[in-house]
Parts: C-alpha cells; structure tokens; sequence
C-alpha cells in the first residue's frame, strides 16, 4: 500500500421531458455510463512507468514524538508522517504486534529503534532514504522469504501547502497568506477538509464536504445539485480554486460548478481577507485546492451505486511521464448518471481534469491545469408552499419529492472548461516569484417553473398555487493572474517572509432572461401539461467588470513571536449594458484593506494569537439621485488559540470574534418622486461569535472531527422591516460531531465504522416572515479495508456512506415570499475503489 503524498446552447419550451418521476430513462443512463467507462479505458491504456519510490533523505536531527503505545501499524504511520520518512514493510511482518510508544525527543534512526523494541523487527536503512522493516535474524529466520512478500510503503513526506495530507489533519495552509506556512503561525481561524475527510464522509458536493466545518452554514435552498451556496459567519462566501477566483452572480444564478473528485483539499479561511483577495465578502474565503501531478505513481479506479439511483465511475492517474522525474502528468475523470430528490430532477456530469507539471531543474517548476465539466438536469429545487410544509394543511402533507413545474420545460444545462498555470522559480536563497493564471468559460442554461412570489391563488383554497416560467440563458468567463515576488532576509534578529504582489481580474457575464405565465398547478395532487407562452423578454445585459491590486505582506519571527503584517490597494471597474432598454452605465470603486496578526507559539503546541483585517466589496447600482453606490466595507477583531500536540496528529482551535459590516443598502424614507423604491447606504449588520474545531487522531484507530458555531448576529441599523433582527440564513447554534474508529488488527482488521450528528439551529427564511426550526440530522459510514486481511488484495477497500441516516424532514429555508424548500434526504452510496 502507498499513501501518496502529493455557442449558446438552447432550450425551447415544451422540450420532452428526459427524465419521469419513478426512474431515469434506461437509454440515456446507458450512453451516460459507456461515456464514463469509455473514458476510464481510454485512461487506464496511457503508458503509465512504474517508478522506484524516490524516497527523501533521511533525517538525523532530533524533534519531540509522543506516540501512544498500542497497534504497531498505526504508531509507523504517525511515525512516518511525524519524521517525513517513507517505512516499508510487509503487512504480514507486524500483523498484531504492538509497541510501546514513543515519548521524547529523538533521532528517527534513535526513534524508530524505539518504537520497534521488543518486536523482533528491525529497520535498515536504504541507500536512497527512508528505511525497510525486516524480522531481526536469528536462527532459522528465512530473510529470503520475508524480503519476497510484498511491501506496503508508509511514506512520510513532509507536507505542503499543496500536497495530500494522510488523514483528517493538514498542518499547513497557503490559503490565509499566500506562502506555505503552518496553520499553527496564521493569526486567522482556518480550517482545512482534506481528500481522506470528503471520502471517508461520501460527500458528493461541495456543501455537503463543508457540514461539519465551523462558522459555515450551507443548504440554502435545500437539495440543489445546481449550484453551492455557502455563508460564513452570516454572509455570502466567494470560491476560489488555487487561490484565483471564480466567476458567481446570486441575482443570476450563474456560477462555476465543483466537482469534489477533482480536488485534493477544501482551505476554509474566515473573517475578512481582502488584503490578499481583493474584493470579497467579509465572512472569508473557501479555496479549493486541485489534485496535482505527484512524483510517485498513483493509479486508481472506482464505481460507485447509490440511493436516490446513482451510477458513477471514477480514475485518476498520476506519475512520472519520464525517467528522471522532469516531468510529471496526472488525468483525473468522472461519469455520473443520477437522479435527484425531488421529480424529474437529476445530476448528470462528464468531469474531465488533466494536469502536468515541467520541472527543468530544481529551482523552477511549472503545472499546467485543464478542467472540462459537462452538467445535465440538475434543476434548481422548486419551492413549495408554507402550508402543508412547515405548517399543516387540511389537505395533507406535501412530499418532499413534490414537482410543481412543467417536465417538458424545466431544464438545466451547463458546459463549461477552464485553463491555467502555476509557475515558479528560486533565483536563490532569498528571493523567487511565482504566477497563478486561470482562465475559465461556462455556458449556461435554465427553464425553470416557480411558484409565483405573490402567494397567489394558494391562499384562497390550500391547495392551488399559481406558477410563472423563466428561460435564463448565461454566458460567462472569467480571466485571473496573481503576479508574486517572495523574498525570505534577515534583519538582526527578526526573520522575514515577505511578499510583494500585483492582481488583475476580468469577467464578462452575457444574460439574457425571459419570463411567461403557466396555469396554476394543485399542490397535493399535480397534473402536468400547461400550456408555456408567450415568453416576455425580460433582461439581457451585458456585464464586463475589471479589478486591479497592489498587495504586501511581511510574516516576520522573532523567537516564539509572529508577526504578521499586510495592506492592499484596489481599483474596481464594472460596465452594464443594457440591450433590451438602452443605455449604459459604469462604476468605478477603489480602496484600501489591511491585516495585522500576532501570534505567540510554545513549545507544548499552544499558539494564542489575536487579528485585526478589513475587507470590501463593490455595490452595484444607483442611489435615488442617480449617485452610485460606495463600496460595502467592513472591519474584524479576532482572538484565538490554537493547540497543535508535539509528536501527535491533533489540532484544536477556538476563536471569538466582532465583525462589522457597513453601507448595506436599506430603504430610502425620503424617496424622489420618480423612484419610490429608492435605497441608500445607511445600514449596518454586526456578528460577533465563537468557533470551536477539535481534529483528533487518538490512539487505537479512533479519529474525531468536532465543531461548535455561536453566532449572534443583528441588523444594527436599517430603514427595512428587519432593524434588530439577525442576518437572514444565520442561526445563532449549530453543532458537529463526526467519529470514525478502524480496526488495524485481529479478525475484522481492515474494518471502519464511523458515525456523524449534525445540528443546525433556527434561523430566518430569505424574506423575514418565517423562522425555520432547528434540526438534527445523522449520518454513518462503513469501511473496509480488503488488504488488511490479504495482502494479495492490498489497494482494494470499500466505503458505504449514508447521509441523513434516519431520513428527518426537515425544511432549510421557508418564506411566504420565496416559498419553502425541503432539505437533504437520506442518501446511500457504496464505493468500490481499487489503488496500485
């Protein structure tokens, strides 16, 4: 086993329906699978080099270890991983041996001796690095006949930033400073979902990979396979992938799609950070990091089943395309055939992202990145009414499945590719730069049927609502290169990690938006077939907006101090062009954002520290003198301590913070004639709250990921009906908890269990007439490991997931206005994954 490290396309209404209530057609989810399986042979033919493991130089220094004592195999990987060393061993050498534990500082030829003793079992050291585990000779030992089994590599590498992460706990993160350092030294609450958490929890979108991660709330509008909206600490968080943008429109609904598979880390970053990213959200960052070409060979295949009816295959492949190792490739691909929640809904995707990087020598290095995702019926949640969801109705209960659209309009389309490149050079021991470009295209299509906002005809019998129609189509791209200067100097005493950056980013957004009328539809007992039309233009637009920034950024240490200082000034541009009514308009925004960060690390792990940051963010649109708006701004306290064991795979961190968000638009009391629905910037939204993550990696296989949210949020002051109240999607507790316990030895090793709650309080609907409940909900997952029993099947593992385990009803967003949307039901998957 090795433990790797490192043109417009249209819909017309009254379209056929591609999919009924009961099950998908069997035609289309065959060629959906012969497009997957096809790709997986095609993958599986490249001439892939099986490579000796170029393990790294061995260490001598000393460094503090406390390791448990209890199953051998599990002390090694901590080991290993604790020492950045590769251990190779076959299973059957340590099958149920035990150690002793490690508890001090050590050499890791010193440590491993220690951590081996009294087992019989030697380490030898081998000429390229890392060390090979042998039975200690002694009379009648066949060492022939141990060294012809067959290994299993524990590779130790040392993390970056960048690369995969062995387990649930990443040590370092790029994400809050755009330099490779410890989350130990950020003076920022961030947390860190690695690819074992998003697998070892089946978690087939980004929100669900994000449900057990604090200071987040997801699920907007219910089971929404179209798109992810996500908050943190009460507002509207932007995504990023490698740290450059991605292109979201929440009035268009248009937005870059995600495919977990393809990433090999989620980066959680909260409270503001517009010092590095420029024009954001206050509530933080969630950066997702892609898989990257690795020097070790990885070859992997899986397929998966599932409840609602879900079909999927997997691969990714990733090596050395030359003998040296200059140049390093990795191709990564999905099929899914899916259906969804509700009726007539699915979640179809062909996901292609072939990578390879070009190292010439070892002071440059360049990864190009490619990415192609084709979407199919992943309709946006109809809403339901309030009656006969959250509250009864004399006619029943409206089922969560219920469709109230139209089978041969409703549809959803979305092809979209992106392209880019990460470079950097070390011109010497001080200084280097780096450029991050990315390119990406969507093209976008939706028919969607609604429930109309006025309540309608709904209110008169309990039962009839009426509905409207919407055809969208959008076209969008999005360009974003991040030019880097890194310089690493001494000044006396003080050690410095300087960053010097300039940012630039250019999106285009083409919309075009129709609306008709459809006959009322009867909630409890829906009969399809309206007639759809005439459509009425309603918006088509143009929007081009463009943002320049000059960023620097000085991390200086001084025996256990951390400072860390930075500023940033942007301009901001954004053209519309109205087509359907005339007429032009621009505006243009600058300012300037700051971080400064102070955090004191000791020796026991224990690293306090304390924040100040400011952010901004462009709002468009005019006042009611025709004046345009200023920019939203707002401004943070934080405090925290984080608490990362020596020698122990843990991190716990806890944060409070005040977080202040000015000029949101509110009511105009005064409003011109011409203008009744006039707004001016004069509102004011505050949070202050606490964090809590605990990852533990315990001894004896147990794992536990553990989160707590406070947020008490208020609207401080507005001219709207919702003066006092708490921001809308926000509630003030929510609570996470997930376990997972492996069995590394005896009869059943190879097995793993694991079980999750999740708690999410009451919060406000969108429009402020409803408070949604809290709810619980619980999720499980069984594993299974097929090489702990036999080695000959070593690579081969099965995971089951279940989310919403015992299948709670429950709703995520409720209104009068907006209508109510169920959340997640339960869902069921098994994963058949094969690694060599």
């Amino acid at each position: 086993m090795t433990l790797p490290l490192f043109p417009a396309q249209t819909a017309r209404p009254g379209r056929p329906a591609k999919r009924n209530a009961s099950r998908r057609t069997p035609a289309r989810t065959t060629r959906a699978l012969q497009g997957a399986l096809f790709s997986l042979a095609v993958s599986a033919a490249l001439p892939l080099q099986v490579q000796a493991q170029n393990a790294p130089a061995t260490v001598q220094t000393e460094q503090g270890y406390d390791i448990p004592a209890g199953p051998l195999d599990a002390a090694l990987n901590r080991f290993a991983r604790a020492a950045g060393v590769n251990i190779s061993y076959d299973a059957a050498l340590i099958e149920g041996a035990v150690t002793r534990g490690l508890s001090g500082s050590y050499s890791v030829s010193n440590g491993l001796a220690a951590l081996l003793a009294g087992s019989g079992i030697g380490a030898i050291p081998q000429a390229g690095g890392g060390y090979v585990l042998r039975k200690v000779s002694t009379a009648g030992t066949d060492d022939a006949a141990v060294a012809s089994l067959r290994e299993i590599t524990v590779t130790g590498t040392r993390e970056t930033a960048w690369s995969p992460v062995n387990g649930y706990i990443a040590r370092r993160s790029a994400t809050a400073t755009k330099t490779d350092t410890p989350i130990l030294e950020t003076p920022q609450s961030i947390s860190v979902v690695t690819r074992d958490q998003i697998e070892i929890q089946g978690a087939r979108r980004l929100e669900e990979a994000l449900t057990y991660t604090p200071g987040v709330s997801i699920g907007t509008y219910g089971s929404n396979p179209e798109q992810d909206y996500i908050f943190l600490r009460g507002f509207h968080s932007p995504i990023f992938l490698d740290g450059t943008r991605q292109y979201r429109d929440y009035v268009v609904g248009a937005q870059m799609g995600v495919e977990p598979y393809g990433l090999e880390r989620i980066d959680v970053l909260r409270g503001p950070s517009s010092v590095l990213y420029g024009q954001i959200a206050p509530g933080g960052v969630v950066n997702q990091v892609s898989k990257r070409p690795t020097d070790q060979t990885l070859r992997e295949i899986q397929v998966t089943a599932g409840h609602p009816d879900r079909k999927q295959a997997a691969f990714d492949f990733s090596g050395r395309a030359d003998e040296q190792g200059r140049v390093l490739y990795r191709l990564t691909g999905l099929g899914r055939a899916a259906d969804g929640q509700m009726d007539y809904q699915g979640d179809d995707r062909l996901f292609l992202a072939p990578s390879l990087t070009w190292q010439p020598d070892d002071a440059t290095r360049l990864t190009l990145f490619g990415q192609y995702q084709r979407d199919r019926d992943a309709l946006r949640p109809i809403p339901l009414p309030a009656d006969g969801t959250l509250y009864p109705s004399a006619h029943g209960k409206i089922p969560r499945n219920r469709f109230l659209g139209e089978p041969g309009f409703d549809a959803f389309e979305r092809d979209q590719f992106s392209i880019g490149y990460e470079f950097e050079h070390q011109f010497n021991d001080t200084w280097s730069i780096a450029q991050n470009l990315r390119y990406s295209y969507v093209d976008q299509l939706e028919n969607v049927s609604l429930m109309a906002y006025d309540y309608g005809s709904f209110t008169l019998d309990g039962r009839t609502v009426d509905r409207t129609g919407w055809h969208d189509v959008n076209k969008i791209s999005m360009l974003g290169i991040d030019n880097q200067l890194h310089a690493k100097f001494n000044t006396g005493s003080l050690s410095h990690k300087a960053l010097l950056g300039l940012d630039y980013s250019r999106s285009r957004s083409d919309w075009f938006f129709a609306s008709a009328t459809l006959d009322p539809i009867d909630a409890f007992n829906p009969v399809y077939g309206s007639p759809i039309g005439p459509f009425e233009p309603g918006i088509s637009e143009l929007k081009k907006a463009r943002q320049i920034g000059v960023y620097v950024q000085d991390q200086i240490a001084w025996e256990r101090w951390r400072l860390t200082l930075g500023g940033r000034y942007d301009w901001a541009q954004g053209d519309t062009i109205d087509r359907l009514y005339g007429g032009t308009s621009r505006q243009k925004d600058e300012d300037f954002t700051g971080r400064v960060g102070l955090t004191y690390v000791f020796d026991n792990g224990l690293a306090p520290y304390a924040s100040y940051s400011t952010s901004f963010e462009p709002e468009i649109g005019l006042d009611g003198q025709g004046d345009p708006f200023k920019p939203t701004t707002a401004k943070q306290y934080e405090i925290g301590i984080k608490y990362q064991p020596k020698g122990q795979d843990s991190l716990i961190t806890i944060s409070a913070f005040d977080l202040t968000r000015q000029n949101i638009l509110t009511r105009d009391p005064n409003p011109p004639a011409n203008n009744p629905w006039a707004q001016i910037q004069t509102g004011e939204a505050r949070v202050r709250g606490m964090e809590i993550e605990a990852k533990l990696n315990l001894e004896r296989g147990l794992d536990i990921i553990g989160s707590y949210t406070y947020l008490d949020s208020e609207i401080t002051q507005s001219n709207n009906d919702d003066l006092g109240k708490p921001l809308y999607f926000t509630p003030r507790h929510q609570f996470a908890l997930w376990a997972n316990y492996s069995l590394h030895s005896g009869p059943l090793a190879g097995l793993g269990l694991g079980a999750g709650v999740r708690y999410r309080g009451k919060a406000w609907g969108s429009s402020y007439e409803i408070e949604v409940p809290s709810h619980t909900v619980m999720d499980a997952a069984l594993t299974y490991d097929f090489g702990k029993a036999n080695a000959r099947w070593q690579g081969l593992s099965l995971a089951i997931n279940a989310r919403n385990l015992l299948d709670k009803a429950y709703l995520s967003n409720c209104s009068y206005w907006e209508g109510c949307f169920y959340g997640e039901g339960r869902t069921v998957s098994a994963t058949l994954k094969y690694k060599w």
